[in-house]
């Protein structure tokens, strides 16, 4: 009877744990995204999410996808899936597509849902899985490292409720480390040529998502080769090999079906790549060659400012790891596979370092957030030779959860609101200096040539930005909605005028609407007459 007693009440515990899942990503996502709003959608995240939504919207004109910097094709065609439900749906197909060009909040609510749902899916299996491979299985535990992500970057949050490819780090990349790990704890387990496949065609099609999966291709390498040559069963390296080629083969072969409906744009995404790869400045459009040491330097620091827990925890699980493998009480053979997916797991967090110094980004951090619970998990597993340790370990990891994903939700809403906040005043400001110089130059509305930037918070914003990336396929309907207005990209010398690439030069555009650190990119615009606005708001008048 006790025993029975006492599994009902695990049984108890796992279902709260799912219910506190569910409670935590979908509340948050419900209160920020639908709630806060109050069904008057912001466009302060309109870069990507605009350039992904507009071209999943594409194919209902029947053209093809045309945005490919990520290259991020399979979020397009999500995007044009979750259309497709909608259209069946829709009373006034006629009017589909210009309903969803007046209305993007309709398709922005339904995306971040999606990828809510994703990230809880990813949590609970996340849960299960650290409670299906305890010796003694802690529901707290289990729940403090389903959750971490989101108590280690301080944008983790904010995946819930932006329609990008960044925001798949976790459903999608941990999701995958955490099938890595379920193999590597059964001993009984090999990377079968057929599980080679799988798991090269899933991670093929990660890549195509984000080409910050990369890493996760020499992880699992690392990780075949490594516990193939740890296994007590004598795995021959010529099979490791075999198994590796086909994994690098099938990964391959994923990437290439992903990215088939944008095929005819894959020159310029390896073009953007090399650009990256070869130049200095950020997106590949500074001078040819390496960062120098100081600049890599300085690029870390900010790095580490940026996310100071993701760098203390990488810090953490390095000595942890390096600790718990010097111990031979913790060399169990059953462990091969721990052991490999630990030194695979720490390469990983290496590479995603090196692989972002040179263009260091907040965003980029959240390939190490994904990665590091995983690794603790691991790190826990291994340390089961001490039982101490590991309950000491254990406890400490579930107080730190406790505590940061706690700090991060609040300081998350606090940043979501002030955020619609400063993306409504931004709005309202431009549009009524847009008003004052068309009263100025008595010009009536739409007769004033204005040219938008990057920051500049609104819905002719975002409109303009989405269609520079789907090379002018909706110009007509957002000409009608945002006459004679375009918008500037500092990396390009040329912006996309009623549906046509016009060079800076060319175009008699009478102002300018942009932010101080646009402003601070381009210096040549201090030629022109500037006027500074509340807000960070510059306006720059062409007199020429």
């Amino acid at each position: 009877m006790s025993a029975t007693n006492d599994e009902h009440s695990f049984n108890v515990q796992k279902t709260i744990g799912v219910l506190a899942i569910l409670l935590l990503l979908t509340g948050y996502w419900l209160y920020a995204s639908i709630l806060l709003t109050a069904s008057q959608p912001s466009y302060r995240d309109y870069d990507p999410e605009m350039a992904y939504f507009l071209n999943s919207l594409a194919p209902f004109r029947g053209v093809p996808y045309f945005y490919t910097d990520h290259p991020g094709t399979p979020v397009e065609v999500i995007g044009t899936m979750l259309l497709g439900t909608t259209y069946i749906l829709f009373p006034d197909q006629e009017n589909f597509v210009s309903t969803h060009l007046e209305n993007p909040g309709y398709f922005l609510n339904l995306a971040h849902g999606s990828i809510t749902l994703l990230s809880v899916l990813c949590a609970v299996y996340f849960f299960r899985t650290v409670l299906r491979t305890s010796v003694n299985p802690n529901v707290y535990l289990a729940l403090s490292l389903a959750l971490l992500f989101y108590g280690l970057h301080p944008d983790a949050f904010k995946t819930l409720t932006v329609w990008s490819h960044a925001s798949f780090n976790f459903p999608l990349g941990t999701a995958y480390l955490i099938l890595l790990f379920t193999v590597a704890h059964d001993s009984r387990v090999q990377i079968s040529h057929r599980l080679a496949a799988g798991l090269g065609l899933a991670l093929g099609a990660m890549i195509a998502v984000m080409v910050n999966f990369a890493p996760w291709v020499v992880t699992t390498l690392i990780f075949i080769f490594l516990s193939n040559a740890l296994s007590l069963k004598k795995i021959s390296w010529r099979k490791s090999l075999t198994s590796g080629g086909i994994f690098v083969l099938s990964c391959a072969a994923g990437f290439l079906v992903a990215i088939l409906p944008s095929i005819h744009r894959m020159p310029y995404f390896f073009g953007f790549l090399y650009d990256i790869l070869g130049h200095q400045s950020l997106y590949g459009t500074g001078p040819e060659g390496i960062p120098s040491v100081s600049l890599l330097w300085k690029n870390l620091q900010d790095m580490v400012m940026t996310a100071p827990l993701v760098y203390l925890v990488m810090l953490a699980s390095l000595l942890l790891s390096v600790f718990i493998l010097l111990k031979r009480d913790s060399r169990v053979p059953e462990n091969h596979g721990l052991r490999a997916l630990n030194v695979a797991l720490l390469t990983q967090c290496g590479m995603i370092t090196l692989a972002v110094l040179k263009h260091p980004g907040g965003h980029y951090l959240l390939s190490l957030a994904a990665t590091l619970p995983v690794l603790l998990l691991v790190i826990l597993k291994l340390s089961e030779f001490n039982g101490r340790f590991s309950r000491q370990f254990g406890g400490a990891l579930i107080l730190f959860s406790v505590l940061s994903i706690g700090a991060f939700a609040f300081l998350s809403i606090q940043d979501r609101q002030s955020g619609l906040l400063e993306a409504r005043d931004v709005e309202a400001e431009i549009n009524r200096i847009i008003r004052e110089q068309e009263i100025r130059f008595n010009k009536k509305p739409g007769e004033l040539i204005i040219l938008r930037t990057n920051g500049t918070y609104s819905y002719c914003s975002a409109l303009l930005h989405g269609d520079v990336f789907t090379a002018g396929v909706f110009a007509a309907e957002i000409q009608d909605k945002c006459p004679s207005q375009a918008y500037f990209i500092n990396r390009f010398d040329w912006v996309l005028y009623h549906g046509t690439q016009v060079a800076m030069h060319d175009l008699p555009w009478d102002i300018l609407v942009t932010r101080t650190w646009e402003l601070a990119g381009n210096p040549s615009w201090e030629k022109e007459k500037m006027y500074e606005y509340p807000h960070h708001i510059y306006l720059v008048i062409n007199e020429k």
